[in-house]
């Protein structure tokens, strides 16, 4: 039995446009329901504001502060421990800052940290349950006063001691 092209080719078109849609919604269904799928929170807001962040970035310019930051990993049954230092243009420690840290890893973004580092001599510390090595999103608010400085930065972190 022979198929005529008239009925032939636009059963094949049909079913390519149907084996398309088909594939489609199973991409839009697996990416949607993955657990790592996020959204920015308060995206719009943030874009909304970008000339007050530009202006808060030249602030940090003006206070001339210096921030570094370690991430210790975590000894069998740990968590990994976060250390800052905070110092001016000097190299001086600056002390009796708060700092607050938001921390979340890029295979986890909805999965974010938060804690208020604690002073400890002239360094900041904190313990984060961090569970995974890999790309980490770190952002932090500092408050001594009335100045107010913000730092973020994304980097590799081993969490554990292998």
């Amino acid at each position: 039995m022979k198929i005529k092209p008239a009925v032939f080719w636009p059963a094949v078109i049909a079913g390519a446009l149907a084996l398309h849609v088909t594939a489609m919604m199973i991409m839009v269904a697996l990416a949607t329901s993955n657990d790592s799928y996020a959204v920015e929170p308060d995206y719009y807001q943030k874009a909304l504001a970008w000339n007050d962040t530009q202006a808060q970035d030249r602030r940090h310019a003006e206070l001339g502060w210096i921030f570094e930051f370690t991430v210790e990993p975590a000894a069998e049954g740990a968590d990994p421990v976060l250390r800052a230092t905070l110092t001016d243009a000097s190299g001086s420690p600056i002390e009796g800052a708060q700092i607050e840290v938001e921390a979340f890893s890029h295979v986890r973004r909805d999965e974010v940290l938060e804690s208020t580092l604690e002073a400890a001599g002239s360094t900041y510390e904190t313990t984060l349950p961090m569970r995974g090595n890999g790309l980490w999103e770190f952002r932090f608010t500092v408050t001594r006063d009335s100045d107010v400085f913000t730092y973020r930065e994304t980097r590799h972190v081993w969490t554990k001691i292998e």
